[in-house]
């Protein structure tokens, strides 16, 4: 960035790439004269009034861009975020609702533990040979049933009831 006098802005403007104009001076400062044999150029004017010579805009080798311009393009922008935003409160809702989910599985984690070293219990007093794989088989179906079968009331004690059943045990033996 070098300093630069107002006897220097036209030379200035000549060798920017981009310029961006934002005083409040009541005439225009860029001048489309400054501008005639030059490269591509991309001026934005923040100005109000319009600090850019209005014939500028005639240039085919500048591209620029108002503040009426730059205001309409981002109310078209904000418009069609909002349009996403109930795409997006659907993500959220979905994570959340598997987040609650998880939060209500985690209560199930003590009883599944005990129902675990009961087992483990049973199987040395009865000499059954169960392994520590079966055990967990048996635990991890108690809790996909729990899961799945979230009814109000006590589910622990039908899951429960469920692998005390003969036919459960024989299973796992």
């Amino acid at each position: 960035s070098t300093q630069s006098t107002w006897e220097q802005l036209a030379e200035q403007a000549a060798l920017a790439d981009i310029i961006i104009v934002c005083t409040n001076a009541p005439e225009a400062l860029i001048l489309s004269s400054y501008l005639q044999h030059t490269g591509d150029k991309l001026i934005i004017d923040l100005s109000v009034p319009c600090n850019v010579e209005a014939t500028v805009k005639h240039l085919p080798h500048i591209h620029l861009a108002g503040i009426d311009e730059i205001s309409s393009l981002n109310d078209q922008t904000l418009q069609t975020r909002l349009t996403d935003v109930p795409m997006a409160n659907a993500i959220i809702t979905n994570y959340l609702n598997g987040f609650f989910e998880w939060c209500s599985m985690r209560k199930n984690i003590p009883v599944l533990k005990a129902i675990s070293i009961r087992l483990n219990e049973i199987a040395v007093q009865e000499e059954h040979r169960v392994t520590g794989q079966k055990i967990r088989q048996v635990v991890g179906e108690m809790a996909n049933k729990m899961r799945s079968d979230n009814h109000h009331g006590c589910h622990y004690i039908e899951a429960i009831n469920e692998l005390m059943n003969a036919s459960n045990l024989n299973s796992v033996a």
